[in-house]
């Protein structure tokens, strides 16, 4: 359970850094 956990929370934090970086390309 730990373990899949962990890979959870790296997924989640790839995808909302992934969200990020497309935010500011979107900026002028």
């Amino acid at each position: 359970m730990k373990v899949h956990r962990i890979v959870f929370l790296t997924v989640l934090t790839f995808f909302l850094t992934a969200c990020d970086v497309d935010l500011y390309r979107s900026l002028p």
